[in-house]
């Protein structure tokens, strides 16, 4: 038999086996918590006892049978070899008798007959050859069967007997009583088993399992069984019972199942009564479980809980005062009776309530019973639905709302709580969130929701499209109520950002916020509603960045501050500063994966896929848009899923993929989403679709129906969509050049403070315009575009001068601008769409020996310095950026560049951007 940790034990056995072969009775107790390997070691020595030629009589207490006059010691003597009829006929005559109490009592004539004769029979036997008897679980035993035990004990000194006692945690008076008697002896000795320490749980391991899965399993088995052998035992067998069934090499966490929760029941079964009991209220309390509460909790004296939280210790159930594990808590929970089980849970509920406990712990305890039954409990549920989402469990938040739900009593409570628990499904099932409004918006007609509410009622439907609903309630504000003028102001503001055409149901114009200085000289910290709403109506670019960062940086990322911090992000984006943009959205986005909200990650990946798009990352864009889809379903995200089809049909077009792009335009998404802001960038996405796939009349309508729109809803900014640009090459591909020119025209009119509509816009106007014209609008593009990022519009740029070139005839600076349009629109995924005409001429301008020689002599007259200011301006480095880089003044950087540009023999930043595409600086400045 294979013992851990037991070496010295079983020496101190065989040691005292040794003695009573040599004539000189034993006592030993053997005491320990429940089920921690006592029947075990006696096993191990009984079998050395019967290999030297002992007579071996064992007896194991039960307490169901304690009641039973002389049980256990009948059990004890059946297997003695000696004619014990005399024995057996005084135990039967006495068995049936009343119990006894006290085994301090003056034994009874009888007893004490039955005890001598036992006794005489023994050491007849032992005069023969030693006799071993083990009285397992001898605190289960019998009053009677106790005083004939201790009778014997007292007249072992020169008998060949060993007597090897096992005893649990708790015990009853009777036996307490002949413990005292019994640790009196001279010839006693106790030893105590403890759980296996996490050395004893990695031997017992490598013994099953196998040396090479010890290292890893040991932590996750110890902290599971706590050293306890008998749920050791049980998770090997459960991982053995799954390894089976798994391929060779799987880690060997615990399989903690149902043996191993048999083995929790087997454990507690083994201990008296208040230890189970306790057990419950730990395991119903959890952790906000103490000796004082588990007293009120269970009706149960203090020194019964404190003996008992011992008990549980010994068995190593516990850790820190907790059941170890939630499959012991579970177990324990499912083996009490259902009616049991709930009234434990509601008077621990109100017993932590009384002491002022977290709602939290109150809420799961009402949970886990499903009790509604006392509208009390409403409060409660709500508080501890916010503090939930405050850790952002969601999951938790719903299930505390959905039970408030059903203990409400009056309908405008059951109203408010609906709303809190829309609120709380939209975190992480949207889709879920929106069976509620209908019957939402009834209760609020019925004036059975503040207005405050009431607006976090209208963000809610306006998420989701719902823009009659959304009319109903608009309508039946009241807008003289004292105080509404702010709250107004901000819901102008959100309409504007969201759906425009509902402004005309407010009492007033809508009228957007100043960002700049107030009167007393401080900026107030302004709505990001109110920033955005700004940048749509086209407004003052540097007081929307300045806005929207302060927004950002002092916003943290939660459930309701999320829209403000889409709104901001996309201030930014509209400022034609994707790069600031990008740089707060990337770690919300980070943070919002780690945190595992699922509607926060699609609001920031459709952001990220807008600011990729902004800066020619189709790749990525198509990305984060599919995962914004996919985050929480085309129904959850409401209106916003005609913005992620958009940018996904946008960035598929750009790289070619028509049937793609064709596949998510046939994705079935109510009408009513376009009636929304974020159906604008669907609508352009679809235009530049068709317009691609030689279907210039209906990209036109599309671009048309963008323009009527944004012009109605007083959003004609051209950052949000460029309607008229891509109208214009409508026109340009139809033959209409006046009509596309003037529209080109109008756009770059409206670009002011805006690089990226400016580029694009003077791209499109060199289309426009006369042959020997287009090279200095082209460049002025290209140095524009250089300069904000958009590595696609610049691509698309370079290719366009690449053809003017070619056209006008300059081969040499054609074939220069193609190379270096190829490997931005490589770059960006599209070079089939950007350069499919020039990709021949790109080929023939790949350097020959001699074109590289010539280069490479214009190359080598540049110095280290001068190198590496071209370097960072063909990057796009402004001439202060670049002075600060190097530490070098401004006018030192200008007379750098002068120098290249004469010794390079081009023009512009733009000819240098050549240059770089094949240029390495030695010494890289990032």
């Amino acid at each position: 038999m294979f013992l851990v940790e037991r070496d010295d034990e079983l020496r101190i056995l065989r040691d005292l086996l040794a003695e009573c072969a040599d004539g000189r009775g034993r006592v030993v107790v053997v005491s320990g918590g429940a089920a921690v390997g006592k029947t075990e070691l006696v096993n191990a020595v009984t079998e050395d006892a019967l290999d030297a030629g002992a007579v071996v009589l064992a007896a194991t207490g039960s307490r169901a049978e304690r009641c039973l006059p002389f049980g256990f010691l009948h059990q004890l003597l059946q297997g003695i070899p000696a004619d014990t009829g005399r024995v057996a006929g005084l135990l039967a005559a006495h068995a049936g008798g009343p119990a006894t109490d006290g085994v301090g009592e003056v034994i009874p004539q009888e007893h004490a007959q039955i005890a001598h004769e036992v006794c005489s029979l023994l050491f007849a036997v032992a005069e023969r050859q030693p006799v071993i008897l083990t009285l397992d679980d001898l605190n289960h035993a019998d009053t009677a069967s106790l005083r004939c035990v201790l009778f014997l004990l007292r007249r072992l000194r020169s008998a060949r007997v060993m007597v090897i006692v096992t005893e649990g945690e708790s015990s009853t008076p009777s036996y307490l009583h002949f413990r005292a008697e019994l640790l009196r002896q001279p010839y006693c000795q106790r030893i105590r088993l403890f759980p296996f320490t996490p050395a004893g749980v990695m031997r017992r391991l490598a013994a099953e399992l196998g040396e090479e899965a010890t290292n890893e399993a040991t932590p996750t088995y110890f902290a599971a069984s706590g050293g306890n052998p008998l749920l050791l035992n049980a998770l090997i067998e459960g991982y053995r019972a799954a390894h089976r069934e798994l391929p060779t090499g799987v880690s060997p966490e615990p399989v903690v199942g149902d043996g191993y929760r048999q083995a929790v029941l087997a454990c507690l079964y083994r201990c008296e009564p208040p230890v189970a009991e306790v057990a419950a209220g730990l395991a119903v309390l959890h952790e906000a479980a103490t000796p004082s509460m588990l007293h009120r909790l269970l009706d149960l004296e203090p020194e019964a809980v404190i003996q008992a939280i011992q008990t549980l210790n010994m068995a190593g159930l516990l850790e820190r005062g907790r059941l170890r594990h939630a499959a012991a808590r579970a177990a324990v929970l499912e083996n009490l009776p259902a009616t049991e089980r709930t009234e434990l849970h509601v008077r621990a509920a109100w017993l932590l309530r009384a002491d002022r406990g977290e709602a939290l712990t109150i809420a799961r305890l009402l949970l886990a019973v499903g009790w509604d039954q006392d509208p009390a409990v409403v409060p409660i549920l709500e508080e501890a639905a916010e503090a939930a989402l405050a850790v952002d469990d969601a999951g938790l938040a719903v299930r505390c709302l959905e039970l408030a739900q059903l203990a409400c009593s009056g309908q405008r409570r059951r109203a408010v709580v609906t709303l809190r628990l829309v609120e709380a499904l939209w975190h992480f099932a949207p889709a879920d969130a929106a069976r509620h409004l209908t019957g939402l918006v009834d209760l609020a007609e019925l004036d059975l929701l503040e207005q405050s509410d009431q607006f976090s009622l209208l963000s809610c439907l306006l998420w989701f499209g719902r823009v009659d609903e959304a009319n109903r309630l608009l309508l039946r504000w009241d807008v003289q109520a004292a105080g509404r003028d702010a709250q107004l102001t901000l819901v102008r503001h959100q309409l504007l950002a969201s759906f425009p055409q509902l402004l005309a149901r407010l009492p007033a114009a809508p009228r957007v916020a100043e960002l700049g200085t107030a009167q007393n000289g401080l900026r107030p910290t302004p709505s990001a509603a109110a920033v955005l709403a700004r940048a749509l109506a086209n407004g003052n670019t540097d007081q929307i960045v300045l806005a929207a960062e302060e927004i950002l940086q002092a916003t943290r990322l939660s459930a309701a501050s999320l829209e403000a911090i889409e709104f901001a992000l996309m201030s930014l984006v509209y400022a034609d500063r994707a790069d600031r943009a990008a740089h707060y959205c990337v770690p919300l986005l980070g943070e919002a994966t780690s945190r595992e909200v699922p509607t926060w990650r699609a609001v920031l990946s459709l952001v990220s896929a807008e600011i990729a798009l902004r800066h020619g990352d189709l790749t990525e864009a198509d990305e984060h848009a599919a995962a914004a889809l996919n985050h929480v379903g085309v129904q959850g995200l409401g209106v916003r899923v005609r913005a992620a089809q958009g940018i996904r049909v946008l960035a598929l077009t750009e790289m070619g993929e028509h049937s793609a792009a064709a596949e998510v335009l046939r994705l079935p998404v109510p009408e009513v989403m376009l009636r929304s802001r974020y159906s604008l960038p669907y609508l352009l996405a679809r235009g530049v679709h068709f317009l691609a796939t030689d279907r210039p009349q209906a990209a036109e309508a599309d671009f048309r129906s963008c323009g009527a729109l944004m012009t109605q809803w007083g959003t004609d900014a051209p950052a949000l969509v460029p309607w008229r640009t891509e109208l214009a090459q409508v026109h340009v591909r139809l033959g209409a050049r006046e009509q596309a020119r003037e529209l080109a025209e109008q756009q770059l009119g409206r670009s002011a403070g805006l690089r990226r509509a400016r580029g694009i816009s003077l791209r499109v106007l060199a289309s426009t315009v006369e042959l020997r014209q287009r090279p200095g609008l082209l460049r002025q593009a290209a140095d524009i575009l250089q300069a904000c990022g958009d590595r696609l519009e610049l691509a698309k740029t370079l290719a366009e001068l690449s053809r003017t070139h070619y056209a006008l005839g300059e081969f040499y600076r054609a074939r220069m601008m193609v190379r270096r349009a190829v490997h931005l629109a490589q770059q960006c995924h599209a070079e089939r769409t950007v350069c499919g005409d020039l990709l021949s001429l790109a080929r023939e301008s790949l350097p020959s020996d001699t074109k590289g020689a010539v280069e490479v002599k214009g190359l080598a007259q540049l110095s280290e310095a001068e190198r590496r200011v071209a370097a960072l301006a063909a990057r796009g480095h402004t001439n202060r950026e670049i002075g600060r880089k190097l530490f070098i003044t401004v006018s030192t950087v200008e007379q750098h560049l002068t120098r290249v540009y004469r010794k390079l023999k081009v023009n512009s930043r733009a000819d240098l951007l050549v240059w770089e595409s094949t240029e390495k600086p030695k010494a890289r400045i990032c």
